[in-house]
């Protein structure tokens, strides 16, 4: 499973975080979900108003971002600001205002605080995270974003 949904981009259209990467496995059979700029996001059911949707599935097929946040902190105002300095599409998804965790496998593999962020590209891998609330949440979006856009 690893060497396939494990792959993971060490540069590129992303932001890293000084994180460390999961562990791996020297057989490839073992995958270690993470939100970690440069991998896959991970799959967790998700319930909304309607139905149930995979996190695979929040950036749509019409080639827009999503910015994943919990039910607190500054990001959708701050998503709806970065698209319009470059002209894309950013959707914002709510766990906890517009869908609803409720077997608890997104708290598992999510690995930002309930007032963090995660941007994820079109291709459903994580361009950026921002672990908990920024002070200035419009300015660090943006220039995540940027640094992503090579902008």
């Amino acid at each position: 499973h690893d060497l396939e949904i494990g792959y993971s981009y060490p540069a590129g259209a992303l932001v890293p975080d000084g994180s460390q990467p999961p562990p791996t496995d020297p057989m490839g059979s073992i995958y270690y979900p993470t939100t970690r700029p440069g991998h896959r996001l991970p799959h967790a059911w998700l319930n909304s108003a309607g139905g149930r949707i995979s996190t695979h599935d929040l950036t749509g097929n019409d080639g827009r971002f999503v910015l994943i946040t919990g039910p607190e902190g500054p990001w959708g105002q701050a998503a709806v600001k970065a698209a319009e300095k470059f002209g894309i599409d950013i959707a914002v998804a709510s766990i906890g205002k517009d869908y609803e965790d409720v077997d608890g496998q997104w708290e598992s593999v999510r690995q930002i605080e309930p007032d963090g962020a995660i941007l994820v590209r079109p291709d459903n891998y994580v361009a950026w995270r921002s672990k908990s609330a920024s002070k200035d949440a419009t300015e660090a979006l943006a220039t995540a974003v940027g640094t992503v856009l090579h902008r």
